[in-house]
């Protein structure tokens, strides 16, 4: 279980300070690679959540064939501002966001989100249900223009997040 320095290995990201304090950030596991670039997800949902649209976000990351993955927001929004559309919070975010944090998979709106027993957002159902509602526009998309739809970009990424 101990590795050969002496750590064990629970899937915690974080630091210790000068007084040897340890300090947990956040989870392996949510980290999203964008290019050369290991982004967390913690710090992205910290800058949308100080957003007065975004009443609680989670960002997660989605294949993509060229970047590795793109950081992406499924939102739910303050009753205020319902009538936002996805492409003008994913601007306003993205004017707070360096590059590598940029929102580049979109900024999906939910209602409610599905939850853990303790509350938390569970993020690789709502990925799924992105990447569900993704699939779809790409059929209809694909129907429309007599094209095949883009399954590959879904499977992968579904395989992925698993």
């Amino acid at each position: 279980m101990f590795d050969s320095d002496g750590f064990f290995h629970t899937g915690d990201i974080g630091y210790y300070d000068s007084q040897e304090f340890i300090f947990i950030t956040g989870r392996k596991k949510e980290i999203i690679k964008w290019r050369s670039y290991q982004i967390s997800s913690s710090e992205v949902e910290a800058q949308m959540v100080i957003l007065s649209e975004v009443k609680e976000v989670a960002v997660f990351g989605i294949y993509d064939e060229k970047d590795g993955e793109h950081v992406t927001a499924a939102v739910i929004l303050n009753p205020n501002f319902q009538d936002i559309k996805p492409e003008e919070l994913e601007k306003i975010a993205n004017y707070r966001l360096s590059n590598p944090r940029k929102i580049r998979g979109g900024v999906h709106f939910f209602e409610s989100f599905p939850r853990t027993a303790t509350g938390k957002p569970i993020k690789h159902l709502i990925a799924k249900e992105v990447l569900d509602r993704l699939y779809t526009s790409e059929i209809v998309k694909s129907e429309q223009s007599s094209k095949c739809a883009k399954v590959n970009f879904v499977t992968q990424s579904l395989s992925f997040l698993q």
